[in-house]
């Protein structure tokens, strides 16, 4: 992972067409009790639930997958399910299909509209980051940092996110990702990943500039196009208390 990686901005190329904010009055999101079930899909046949679309920023359901192309550089995309969420605890298992590791995959969450909310993503080459888009703006809540957890390449990831009130932590594999609040403007430390320089590393970040939206699966380029990843699942569950464990949704 280089330090230009490190850097580098991009926002989504939106297909603002597909992705569009109705007008009117704006509904509650969806309530319900820790563990409860909420949503649960495994992408067997067409769905209007999801966005799709096609061109070079491409998505679909086909064989048991949420497919996710990016055919140009420096791009990305992501399929919005239409369900209104506050609090949530979210699981989905994506793969990445073809094209190179330096890429980013996972969750975007609390969309307010196409162009505001925040991402989880994973890489093929074993990194993680939080970001929030603010329109044209982008702030890493924590940048990429690698983990061990995440499995490299053409391999299977499950990716978990807990939104709790204005406090988000995340899961890979089953393994709690460490943090280090970059809206603080704290840096991970260049020769160890577990130290956070400018700040305390964590499990639990905050930030209250959302507090509810839609959630998508997302895929992004950078250098080199042609990124594939498939999402084959996605449950969603009311989320446990903080001091609970995070045990997780029954399946």
């Amino acid at each position: 992972m280089s330090v230009h990686r490190r850097q580098l901005v991009v926002t989504f190329s939106l297909l603002l067409a597909a992705l569009v904010w109705s007008c009117g009055s704006r509904p509650e999101p969806i309530t319900a009790r820790p563990g409860e079930r909420i949503y649960h899909t495994e992408f067997n046949g067409p769905s209007d639930e999801w966005d799709t679309f096609g061109g070079t920023l491409e998505a679909s359901i086909a064989d048991g997958m949420l497919r996710l192309r990016i055919g140009e550089s420096n791009d990305g995309a992501y399929s919005s399910l239409e369900l209104l969420l506050a609090d949530f605890d979210l699981e989905t298992t994506a793969v990445q299909l073809a094209g190179p590791d330096d890429n980013g995959y996972g969750v975007v969450f609390r969309r307010v509209d196409p162009t505001h909310f925040y991402l989880f993503e994973i890489s093929g080459d074993g990194f993680y980051r939080l970001i929030r888009q603010d329109g044209d703006e982008m702030t890493a809540l924590s940048e990429w940092n690698p983990s061990e957890a995440i499995n490299t390449g053409q391999a299977e990831n499950t990716i978990r996110v807990i939104a709790r009130g204005a406090e988000f932590s995340f899961y890979v594999n089953g393994q709690p990702m460490l943090l280090c609040p970059a809206a603080e403007g704290a840096i991970w430390d260049y020769f160890d990943p577990t130290t956070c320089n400018g700040a305390e590393s964590t499990y639990t970040i905050e930030d209250s500039t959302y507090s509810q939206g839609r959630i998508g699966l997302a895929a992004r380029s950078f250098d080199i196009p042609g990124v594939e990843v498939g999402f084959s699942r996605v449950l969603i569950c009311g989320p446990q208390p903080p001091d609970s464990g995070d045990p997780p949704c029954e399946r």
